[in-house]
């Protein structure tokens, strides 16, 4: 379903549940408001969700953790508030997900730690207190990490030094803190 950069307002029904053979889902650049339904998660055979850039509220549902063929999640640019919930961490084959812009709160799940195909991960903009998982060094394919502007505390975990893969690394704008070591320069 391709229905992206439209002026679709109002929420999603909650009948999009019976839509049991969809394998993309992109709503994109709306103005769908309301919650996201908590019968997506009947969408099993779901590959692709963009549901970004849209004026979404209320929490993201756990049942999101039933899309275990989901790859890509895309609901950045809402006003989605509420726990990211540990249940995304059942969605094994996710490579993509863009949580960013948006007012989630609470601690960003050891869970997280289980999505090891994941290569791009966007929490920018959001209210998430804590530390950052030390488990997200289990995640080996990742190449962008974006965690800028939230409410972060805590060291930068040594785990995210074994991310080889890690091209872009963006932690600005939250409250670590810690002994920063730099290597003495060879003459």
């Amino acid at each position: 379903m391709y229905v992206e950069q439209n002026i679709l307002s109002g929420p999603i029904p909650s009948s999009i549940g019976q839509l049991s053979n969809l394998a993309s889902l992109h709503l994109s650049s709306n103005r769908l408001n309301g919650s996201i339904p908590l019968k997506i998660g009947k969408l099993q055979n779901l590959v692709d969700m963009y549901v970004d850039q849209n004026i979404l509220s209320g929490p993201i549902p756990s049942s999101i953790g039933q899309l275990t063929n989901l790859t890509h999640l895309w609901l950045s640019s809402n006003r989605l508030n509420g726990f990211l919930p540990p249940k995304t961490g059942k969605l094994k084959n996710l490579v993509t997900m863009d949580l960013g812009v948006n007012s989630l709160q609470g601690l960003i799940p050891a869970k997280i730690g289980d999505l090891t195909q994941l290569d791009y991960l966007d929490l920018r903009h959001n209210l998430l207190p804590g530390k950052i998982p030390s488990s997200i060094g289990q995640l080996m394919n990742l190449f962008h990490l974006d965690m800028f502007t939230n409410l972060i505390n805590g060291t930068i975990p040594l785990e995210l030094g074994q991310l080889s893969r890690l091209a872009y690394l963006n932690l600005s704008w939250n409250q670590l803190l810690g002994q920063q070591e730099i290597a003495p320069r060879k003459k």
